[in-house]
């Protein structure tokens, strides 16, 4: 409470001096301000004195141009009825050209107009008859008839002019013959040359306050009121107000200063003329003035402020800046120490106070590295952390689009890709090992344009690359500008990564992802292998799946495939039927371009088109008689048994159907269902083909077969209705291919 009580007794005596210059620089502002716009009014009144000289002079300058065209030309002869031998307008173009002039006019001495020249409307002379001239003209008329040459005002037509008369007398005797009017508009272009004159902008407004001409098209003057203003000074002829215009001065209403008068031309009234000032250069000193006033005002407040300081800081600064220091503490900051010094009780306390700011100032240190130590190991843990998971959702996305089907290879072509596509890899392939031979290999597909340099791939001593990726994986980067020697295609690649495709609960490489130069990247890295090696386990699971698939397939399809072989043994006219109608069908299948996939279905299928029969009597199928027609229906059911034994066979769906329609046909009058058209599966008509030729073509108990030709004659006479047309013609390509 001391030195805030000491503070405020030493800020009396500067906050009363600061007050007191305030006070007097506003009061001598005032003052200095009235002086000026006495003086502003003083100019302001001049330059309307200015004016009216200058309205004056364009007056009297029109009164001799008047006097001048009356002397110099024949305007007398235009006074009558045939006196001249020429327009008018002859006389009076020229002249208006010359002086520049807005309007003329010539009138009789019975009032009518000869003649007008006015820029307000279209040049007219020789008026017939002549109109009566205007009143306002009429008076001035009557001046120039009493052979006043003068200069004078004239409002016609809602336009200000300032006109020049003139007598036009008869050279023979100086007879008036009548008067020549010559003017010039009051408008903006007149006021702009008063305005240069001036310096300032001006405005012209009629006597009743209407709006006549102006300098400036924006500058646009109230002059129906004084808005109010104590400050507005009223003389006689003289008026002077501020301008309704905010100002950033709250000494001063508005920012510049309009003078207004009345003005008489040639005894006539011409208005009210207006001129502003701007009152920023008169007021530029007095701002000066001001602003070294508050300069000198701020460094005397300054010089006692730094007295006040340097008192505090003797008296009590010790003090303060322990009371500093330890604000400091409070908030950790444990940087700098307090000064000893002062009294001896100060002395004593900032000691002791330092040594405590020194152990807080250590042990904060140690728990500030403990704390950078540990946020170290989260942040790195972290990153590891969300580096597996990011792995692990790789490798999960990645085994889910690994296909579940019973082709090892297609699941090895699968996995090349989406290994290829995971690391960026411009090319890979995968490799299979061969059973028969651990240490040779098989290409089984490839990302990309591969090549391989043999049908086998054996890797040689010196890069035993199976080895060396089992089980960890294996990047092999020679370094940029050396390139690699690739094992399987002979090729030089920059740089290859291999993994191996485990087999569940095993050791050995079954399969091999080999990938090559990877896009936007010199080599292969460790992040690559986290991501493939998984994988590459992932694979070999699926992989092995399907391999197990595959074998319970064959060894189904083995097991029916032995049954029909069983039914075809006990018959030696039948024997080894399925056998020739497979390679009949498959020779016509590759006639006809079908693909891989349907040919395996057909092979399968015409193995075991007849396995149906498995439920006929022996006494049916080996009779040597033709059958009746109880047995004849028998007979005609076995496509639809031999559909019902595959039936539970899934994987076998496509080739129950094509069994179950190889005795229908095109014309829809087959068995068992009567199908016929596009119903028919391709495979089932070329099967229908090859199971009737080879029927023909085979010896039965109760006849002989036919030979090729007459067997080819029966499809041809059957083709389009028991037969389709285009298997006949295929079957018969590729019976015309084996006979050459």
């Amino acid at each position: 409470m001391a030195l805030t009580l000491r503070a405020q007794i030493l800020a009396v005596p500067i906050l009363l001096t600061a007050l007191a210059f305030a006070v007097l620089g506003a009061a001598a502002y005032r003052f200095a301000s009235r002086l000026i716009l006495d003086g502003e009014d003083r100019a302001l009144q001049t330059q309307l004195a200015q004016a009216e000289a200058f309205f004056e002079a364009q007056t009297q300058g029109l009164a001799d141009r008047a006097r001048e065209l009356a002397d110099r030309s024949d305007l007398w002869s235009h006074m009558g009825r045939g006196g001249a031998d020429h327009p008018v307008v002859q006389d009076l173009l020229p002249w208006k050209v010359r002086w520049d002039l807005d309007w003329i006019e010539l009138v009789d001495p019975q009032g009518w107009e000869r003649a007008r020249m006015d820029d307000a409307a279209n040049p007219v002379s020789g008026f017939e008859p002549p109109p009566r001239a205007e009143p306002e003209v009429e008076a001035l008329v009557r001046l120039g008839l009493s052979g006043i040459t003068l200069g004078s005002v004239l409002r016609t037509g809602g336009r200000t002019l300032l006109v020049g008369i003139a007598p036009v007398r008869r050279p023979s005797d100086a007879r008036i013959t009548g008067v020549v009017l010559v003017g010039r508009r009051v408008d903006n272009e007149l006021m702009g040359r008063l305005a240069r004159l001036l310096g300032t902008r001006v405005a012209l407004f009629g006597p009743g306050g209407e709006p006549v001409a102006r300098s400036d098209p924006r500058f646009a003057p109230d002059c129906a009121r004084c808005h109010g203003r104590p400050e507005a000074v009223r003389t006689q002829g003289f008026h002077s107000t501020f301008v309704a215009v905010p100002t950033r001065n709250p000494l001063l209403p508005g920012d510049r200063r309009l003078g207004m008068a009345a003005l008489t031309v040639g005894g006539a009234p011409l208005g009210i003329v207006v001129a502003e000032h701007d009152l920023a250069l008169a007021f530029a000193s007095l701002r000066r003035a001001v602003a070294t006033m508050g300069v000198v005002a701020a460094l005397f407040s300054l010089a006692g402020l730094l007295a006040l300081d340097r008192a505090v800081r003797w008296i009590v600064g010790p003090v303060r800046a322990l009371a500093t220091a330890t604000r400091r503490r409070a908030v950790g900051d444990m940087t700098g120490e307090v000064a000893v010094q002062g009294a001896r009780e100060i002395r004593v306390l900032a000691e002791a106070f330092n040594a405590m700011t020194r152990r807080l100032e250590r042990a904060n240190r140690e728990q500030q590295e403990l704390r950078q130590a540990l946020e170290v190991r989260v942040r790195e843990r972290t990153r590891a952390l969300e580096e597996a998971v990011e792995r692990l959702i790789t490798v999960r996305e990645l085994g889910r689009h690994l296909p579940r089907t019973a082709d090892p290879f297609g699941v090895l072509r699968a996995a090349v890709r989406l290994a290829a596509e995971a690391v960026g890899a411009r090319t890979a392939c995968v490799l299979a090992r061969s059973e028969a031979d651990p240490d040779r290999w098989s290409l089984a597909g490839a990302y990309g344009r591969i090549e391989p340099a043999g049908r086998d791939v054996r890797f040689p001593p010196e890069l035993p690359l199976a080895e060396r990726a089992t089980p960890s994986g294996v990047v092999l980067d020679p370094g940029p500008g050396t390139g690699l020697l690739d094992p399987v295609s002979g090729a030089r690649v920059r740089t290859l990564a291999a993994v191996p495709v485990p087999l569940p609960e095993q050791d050995r490489a079954e399969a091999l992802l080999v990938l090559y130069d990877p896009e936007g990247r010199p080599a292969f890295g460790r992040r690559d292998l986290d991501v493939l090696l998984p994988f590459g386990r992932e694979v070999g699971a699926v992989y092995q799946t399907a391999r197990l698939h595959l074998a319970q397939q064959r060894a189904t399809l083995e097991i029916v495939q032995s049954l029909v072989n069983t039914i075809e043994a006990k018959d030696p006219y039948t024997r080894g039927h399925s056998q020739r109608v497979t390679r009949l069908a498959l020779a016509a299948a590759q006639e006809m371009g079908l693909e891989t996939q349907a040919m395996e279905v057909l092979r399968q299928a015409a193995m075991l088109h007849d396995i149906g029969k498995i439920a006929l009597r022996h006494e049916v199928l080996h009779k040597p008689s033709g059958l009746d027609p109880a047995e004849i229906d028998l007979v005609r059911q076995h496509p639809l048994t031999g559909a019902r034994i595959l039936e539970p066979l899934s994987w076998l769906e496509d080739v129950a159907q094509v069994v179950l329609q190889h005795h229908e046909r095109p014309d829809g009058k087959g068995y068992p269902l009567g199908m016929g058209g596009e119903d028919l599966r391709v495979e089932s008509r070329i099967l229908a083909v090859a199971d009737a030729y080879d029927a023909m073509t085979s010896d039965r108990p109760y006849r002989r077969g036919l030979g090729r030709d007459e067997a080819l004659a029966e499809l041809h006479r059957g083709a389009g209705t028991q037969f389709d047309a285009a298997a006949v013609e295929a079957l018969e390509a590729a019976l015309r291919d084996e006979g050459s």
